[in-house]
């Protein structure tokens, strides 16, 4: 895929953090290209379902990127504006998810009702408790 935004050989084929990362900087053009592809097929019938599909994905990862840059607050630097900022988005998420049908799996579950503690509790720093910079180490090695 142009952009970087690849399925891992392993956890199934799924996509990983890196690719997960890039999937949301890129957002709009990543809409833009599957509601091109989409328009191609010659189903003109169907421009509008199709443009509320991409609008409303392009949607989510933009939720989703706003969402995983306040869980990245650093350690004490979490603030009443963030978690109030951090709950607002989860509740944007939640209803974007259940107008597009989409799955409500355990992790989602997590995110959108421990999310906003879990950061409270920590007092930020959930980036420095992730796997990232494990992550990170294993690629420079």
């Amino acid at each position: 895929m142009p952009l970087g935004v690849e399925s891992s050989s392993y956890h199934g084929g799924a996509l990983n953090g890196n690719a997960i990362h890039r999937l949301m900087e890129h957002a709009d053009g990543i809409a833009m290209g599957v509601k091109q592809k989409l328009s191609e097929c010659g189903i003109t019938e169907r421009e509008e379902e199709i443009k509320d599909l991409t609008t409303n994905f392009r949607i989510v990862l933009l939720l989703l990127d706003a969402i995983y840059s306040l869980l990245m607050t650093k350690y004490g630097m979490i603030t009443s504006m963030i978690l109030q900022d951090l709950s607002e988005l989860l509740n944007l998420l939640r209803q974007q998810w259940v107008k597009m049908k989409l799955p409500m799996t355990p992790k989602f579950h997590c995110l959108l009702r421990h999310a906003v503690l879990q950061l409270e509790s920590t007092r930020g720093g959930l980036g420095d408790l992730g796997e990232d910079g494990i992550e990170r180490s294993h690629q420079s090695a």
